[in-house]
């Protein structure tokens, strides 16, 4: 979910969110889940040599994404879909690394063909359901607008 704060420059001055994902969904993941699962993990036995997908809680498109910041920021926000090498310029401009943006852009559009499903290994492992996005944006709500 963190990954969206990247955005608030473009959000603030365009009204957009631009990304290469399509109409592709997505199941963001709060790092603070992700931090509270990699705890138990490195501090408690049984999970040597275990593989968990950590996922969120919902299945969202990005429309769906830029509504839910719309609503918390006050500003209309539309999501645009860019192409990997536009994205990647983006980034390029607002003073990523070439080789970083590059990694970014491919990221974004992997995730772009994926078919994501919803685990509930956060819920499991680390003992808490995990953090909506209503509440991740709540929680951020001075940094993204």
């Amino acid at each position: 979910m963190q990954n969206f704060l990247w955005f608030t420059q473009e959000m603030r001055a365009n009204g957009t969110l631009s990304l290469p994902m399509k109409d592709a969904k997505t199941v963001p993941i709060d790092i603070r889940d992700v931090v509270r699962v990699a705890s138990v993990i490195l501090t408690e036995e049984g999970h040597e040599e275990k593989t968990y997908n950590l996922t969120g809680s919902e299945l969202l498109s990005l429309q769906e994404i830029t509504e839910r910041l719309s609503i918390a920021t006050n500003q209309k926000i539309t999501y645009m879909d860019a192409s990997p090498s536009d994205f990647k310029q983006t980034l390029i401009r607002y003073g990523v690394a070439e080789w970083f943006a590059e990694a970014v852009a491919i990221s974004w559009q992997v995730a772009s063909e994926g078919n994501p499903t919803i685990t509930d290994a956060v819920a499991k492992i680390g003992g808490k359901q995990p953090i909506t996005f209503d509440e991740f944006v709540c929680d951020h709500k001075a940094v993204l607008g």
